[in-house]
C-alpha cells in the first residue's frame, strides 16, 4: 500500500498539526497567565509548549520516514480548538484537548497504524534502543505524555477554583521563580522577602502527578 494513501499518513499529518497548534496555543496560554501575575503557570504552559514542540518534531520526522520525498502536501480534514480566555479557563481548556488526545485520538491512531503494517508488536520504548519507535508505539508513548499534561492542567484548574494553588492542607516547600528563596508553610509568601516578587511567582507542589493513570 503507498503510504501517502493510508490513514495513518492522515493520522501524522493531523498529529502534527495538532501539537503544533497547542504549542501555540500554550504559549499564548503563558502570556496570558503571566498578565495576571501567574508566573508558576505561565511557566507550566511553556513547559508544557516545548514538551508539544518535541512531538510535533518526531510525527513529521515519521512523515518523513515513511512518505515519498519531498512532501510538498497532504490534504486532510480536521477540527481544532480556538480558545483564549482568562487564566482558568485556559487551563480547563488545555486539559479538555490533553484528555482527547490522551484517552481517544492517539490511542484510535495507535490502533490504526498496527493495522496499516507501521509497528512492531513484539518491541517495546526500551527495546527499541537507538532506533526509538515505530509509528503505532509513537502515539502510544505521546498518549501517556499528555495524559499527565491533562492531570496537571486539571489539578491546577481546581486548586484555583478552590483557592489552594497558594495554600495547601499541610506545609510544602514553596519556591521563589525568581530569587529561589525557598519557605516550609502552608501557605506561599505573600512578597518574596528576599526580591519583592509577589506570590504568582511561588512554585508550590502540583498535588496530583498521577502520571497519566485514569481517575
Amino acid at each position: 500500500m503507498d503510504f501517502m494513501q493510508t490513514q495513518t499518513c492522515q493520522n501524522l499529518a493531523r498529529s502534527f498539526a495538532g501539537e503544533s497548534q497547542a504549542r501555540q496555543r500554550y504559549t499564548q496560554y503563558a502570556q496570558q497567565a503571566r498578565k495576571e501575575g501567574f508566573e508558576y503557570l505561565a511557566r507550566l504552559f511553556e513547559q508544557t509548549a516545548g514538551n508539544e514542540q518535541a512531538h510535533a518534531q518526531e510525527f513529521l520526522e515519521k512523515l518523513q520516514k515513511y512518505g515519498r520525498q519531498p512532501i510538498e502536501n497532504i490534504d486532510f480534514s480536521a477540527g481544532y480548538p480556538y480558545t483564549l480566555g482568562v487564566t482558568m479557563e485556559n487551563l480547563l481548556e488545555a486539559a479538555k484537548g490533553e484528555n482527547e488526545e490522551a484517552a481517544r485520538a492517539y490511542p484510535a491512531f495507535a490502533r490504526t497504524a498496527r493495522e496499516e503494517g507501521y509497528r512492531d508488536a513484539a518491541l517495546c520504548w526500551e527495546q527499541l534502543g537507538p532506533n526509538r519507535t515505530d509509528a503505532a508505539a509513537l502515539w502510544e508513548n505521546i498518549a501517556r505524555i499528555e495524559a499527565m499534561h491533562r492531570d496537571v492542567f486539571l489539578e491546577s484548574y481546581n486548586q484555583m477554583q478552590t483557592e489552594r494553588l497558594y495554600r495547601k492542607e499541610r506545609p510544602i516547600v514553596w519556591r521563589c521563580l525568581n530569587c529561589g528563596f525557598v519557605l516550609l508553610a502552608k501557605e506561599a509568601f505573600r512578597v518574596c522577602p528576599v526580591c519583592g516578587k509577589d506570590r504568582g511567582w511561588a512554585e508550590g507542589d502540583i498535588e496530583t502527578r498521577r502520571l497519566g493513570k485514569e481517575g
